[in-house]
């Protein structure tokens, strides 16, 4: 159901968390589902009486039932209608408009419920938006994994590499694509050049922009919801690695290995997302385990702790998550921050302006404990 995926305002954040917490795992290709929250809070009104910076952490759980109340089913049941009404309208009412960057916006937002219409959309508005490369990624991944579609795949791909052929993201995609009809040696071809690419990039800031202002035009969502409804879809369309995964894992000789290895060290080092990254490791590791390199898995090992330490603690990321819901300036700057500098370096901003928060007596200091999701 659309909901569940969009709702999962979490989904991100979880499947962070799930990564650092199961770190002997290997890779999943896709994302965990994303889960219902236990209720959603608004910024809370009561202030707490404390001193600077003593707020422990452990109180956080006992003044949270203070700060925000747990959502009943009922109170569950009629957010999630709500939402769901909420994006039906946003749906049609970007469908109907004339502008091609909101109907590409209902495209992100709908593409895995009906992929047929989804695809028909999308090679209406290639004649308008030729090279965006968000519209061909999209495309890419689609057809990859639906191929009874029957997609003009040349052509797709012709367009897609004049497009953004600098790009290695684009060209995994493309590999993914020759792969589900059978072209090894081009899949081939299309890795090593993925590899040996300039940048790596799978539009993550650009899917979560676009999707915010169509929810902006479409719906009478607050900012805040329509942000993480923005990255919740941003956050399952990560590069297709499914076929090239089961590659990988196979064990076959020749350059699989060399080039699994290649791939997931060039994701880990230049992918713009956290995501992208951690996908990078746990197909490294696939690569290395099949070849036997024990060495190399001590030193990956190593690098995977150092990226799971960075991603925070579980108690760390449900309050930055309370934190963006319940304030919207802390929001929009991370926006700004993952849009100007990526990722990483939001993420880094944002937990240290959590903690320039936490240490403030003026703030409310409810706006950490207020959105209650248990991971």
């Amino acid at each position: 159901m659309k909901w569940a995926i969009l709702i999962g305002l979490v989904a991100l954040v979880g499947v962070l968390l799930v990564w650092s917490l199961q770190r002997d795992n290997s890779v999943d290709v896709e994302p965990p589902a994303a889960t219902l929250p236990a209720h959603q809070g608004s910024a809370a009104t009561a202030t707490l009486e404390r001193e600077p910076g003593v707020f422990a952490e452990e109180e956080y759980a006992q003044h949270e039932q203070d700060c925000a109340p747990k959502m009943n089913p009922e109170q569950i049941r009629l957010a999630t209608q709500r939402l769901e009404r909420e994006l039906e309208l946003a749906d049609q009412v970007l469908l109907d408009t004339n502008n091609s960057e909101y109907q590409l916006a209902a495209v992100l937002l709908n593409r895995w419920d009906d992929p047929p219409l989804a695809m028909n959309l999308l090679q209406e508005l290639t004649a308008e938006r030729l090279n965006d490369p968000v519209l061909l990624w999209t495309a890419l991944i689609i057809c990859g994994q639906r191929p009874a579609l029957n997609c003009d795949l040349g052509a797709l791909e012709e367009t897609a590499i004049d497009a953004d052929g600098d790009n290695g993201a684009m060209w995994v995609q493309v590999a993914a694509l020759r792969l589900s009809t059978d072209d090894e040696e081009g899949a081939i071809d299309a890795l090593r050049r993925a590899i040996s690419a300039p940048i790596f990039d799978n539009y993550y800031d650009e899917q979560i922009l676009l999707v915010e202002r169509g929810l902006a035009v479409g719906s009478n969502l607050s900012y805040s919801e329509r942000v993480f409804l923005a990255l919740g879809t941003a956050s399952v369309t990560p590069i297709a690695l499914n076929s090239l995964t089961a590659r990988c894992k196979s064990g076959v000789a020749g350059v699989w290995p060399e080039l699994c290895d290649q791939l997931g060290f060039r994701m880990t080092t230049d992918g713009d997302n956290l995501l992208t990254k951690m996908l990078g490791v746990d197909l490294r590791k696939i690569a290395l385990t099949n070849q036997g390199d024990e060495k190399g898995l001590a030193d990956l090992a190593r690098e995977r702790d150092a990226l799971s330490q960075s991603l925070g603690s579980i108690e760390e990321n449900q309050q930055i998550l309370n934190l963006m819901m319940n304030d919207e300036l802390v929001l929009r700057n991370y926006l700004e921050n993952l849009e100007v500098y990526g990722e990483g370096e939001a993420r880094r901003r944002i937990f240290a302006e959590m903690q320039r928060l936490k240490n403030s007596p003026e703030y409310d200091q409810c706006n950490f404990a207020g959105f209650g999701i248990d991971f």
